[in-house]
């Protein structure tokens, strides 16, 4: 036997029997030999399985590996479509991790969900774009142009978020209050960004009449206040 042999069972068990595999959380278990050093790449055929359930499985042990599941990012990313809304929000976590590096250009699938029709997706989306490093937020600003009608809208509001310190309190004021519903999410998402400097404009943002824009705002100043 193997040093790998009690993830291949696992394996074993949530390719035969995807269900019970499901009902007993052996996910978790299932984490742990990731983290103990089974082989990454053996998630691959699993992330692309035509079962609900054992792509479920794969996309949340990537997502919780974090930056260890970055050779997966190309096979993760897809998944954000799925019909499952929980294997769209595990994506779409483990996407905005491993877009990094050579992959960076994959950040832009976390842009493109600020226009989903699901209301957590779209807040989800927010609140990893907040947290975008400056490579990130560079690479989606180029690429933005990929993003059919919404295009110009959001590199409007990446290359806001690019200006780093030199923006000013009442450019992000005027976005919080565009018509554009996108706008107004980059503004709430740069009142985030810059909240120490800015306090009153998550505030102001809590106030929107804008539900995408009060619920993530006021969830980002009791955040910081639970800090």
């Amino acid at each position: 036997m193997n040093d790998n042999s009690s993830g291949e069972q696992l394996i074993g068990k949530l390719l035969t029997d995807p269900v019970g595999f499901n009902e007993q959380g052996e996910a978790y278990q299932l984490l742990q030999e990731y983290f103990h050093g089974m082989p990454v790449d053996t998630l691959r055929p699993l992330l692309s399985h035509s079962d609900r359930l054992v792509r479920g499985a794969a996309v949340f042990v990537a997502s919780e590996l974090g930056e260890k599941a970055k050779s997966l990012v190309h096979e993760v990313a897809p998944l954000i479509h799925d019909p499952d809304p929980n294997i769209q929000w595990d994506a779409l976590e483990s996407v905005m991790v491993c877009s990094t590096g050579t992959d960076v250009d994959q950040f832009l699938s976390v842009v493109q969900e600020l226009d989903n029709d699901n209301d957590s997706m779209r807040r989800l989306a927010m609140r990893l774009v907040a947290n975008a490093d400056l490579s990130q937020l560079e690479m989606g600003s180029k690429l933005s142009r990929t993003l059919g009608s919404s295009a110009k809208l959001h590199e409007q509001g990446l290359l806001v978020l690019l200006k780093g310190d030199s923006v000013n309190e009442s450019e992000v004021t005027k976005m919080l209050d565009n018509p554009a519903p996108l706008i107004r999410k980059y503004g709430a998402i740069a009142a985030k960004r810059w909240f120490e400097k800015f306090p009153k404009l998550l505030e102001h943002a809590a106030l929107s009449s804008d539900p995408d824009i009060s619920r993530f705002s006021t969830e980002a100043l009791e955040m910081f206040r639970d800090l």
